[in-house]
């Protein structure tokens, strides 16, 4: 079941909605017909300035009002000039060296910034047993939020991207190329720089994973499995 988490841009913010790609109005719950989100969420920016490609989105006040201060993100919530979300941006997104927590913190705040656990509770509510499908979407022109890494979102208990059931996808509203046809099962290359048991990142379990999903669903891959990819090797595959 895929629910489309429409976000755009409005006055000193953002809108969040929660849209049924199939009617394309409010998601309703299957059983009891009521919206899942009968108002929109209204977004900060950092700055008040959501047009910026360094702002930064925040959750409404009302929730942050009511979150206890020991959240691990708390004060990444209440930071409305964007310094400490930068740091911690800048640490994870471009230098590639989090410190501990840091990826919990910022996938905690990510995730109650656009969701919320109310929010969040009522879509696995609506989802029930079928798959869940998050398609975030975003204008091209929303530069400060295509560039955040909302895969990592940290729900109640755990990264969604871990959650079987569910996935996270990105949907460009502002799109008008149609796409080409894809031969089924698609062909995928799986590139891993190190070696599969590195227990540091374990691109085993990832792989595995996604691989025993498949399966489990009767679904195909052409895949092939690169380890310890250099750059020779890798323009060799894809060749």
């Amino acid at each position: 079941m895929r629910f489309n988490i429409n976000v755009q841009i409005k006055d000193k913010g953002w809108q969040v909605q929660v849209i049924d790609p199939l009617t394309q109005g409010p998601f309703l719950h299957p059983t009891t017909g009521d919206a899942l989100l009968p108002q929109p969420r209204e977004l900060r920016a950092t700055n008040d300035q959501p047009e910026r490609l360094t702002a930064f989105p925040l959750p409404p006040q009302t929730e942050v009002d009511g979150l206890l201060k020991n959240e691990s993100c708390y004060d990444l919530l209440t930071a409305t000039d964007g310094e400490l979300l930068y740091e911690l941006y800048t640490d994870i997104v471009i230098r590639r060296s989090p410190r501990d927590k840091d990826m919990e913190r910022f996938g905690r705040y990510l995730f109650l910034t656009i969701l919320g656990d109310e929010l969040w509770g009522k879509i696995v509510n609506a989802a029930g047993k079928e798959r869940l499908e998050l398609a975030l979407c975003f204008s091209s022109q929303d530069h400060a939020l295509n560039r955040l890494p909302w895969e990592m979102m940290y729900g109640p208990k755990y990264f969604l991207a871990t959650e079987f059931n569910t996935v996270i996808t990105r949907k460009v509203t502002d799109a008008t190329q149609g796409l080409d046809e894809l031969v089924s099962p698609p062909r995928a290359l799986f590139v891993i720089g190190s070696d599969l048991m590195d227990p540091e990142i374990r691109p085993g379990a990832e792989y595995l994973s996604l691989i025993r999903g498949l399966k489990s669903q009767s679904l195909g891959l052409n895949h092939h499995l690169l380890l310890k990819a250099t750059t020779e090797s890798l323009t060799a595959a894809v060749e």
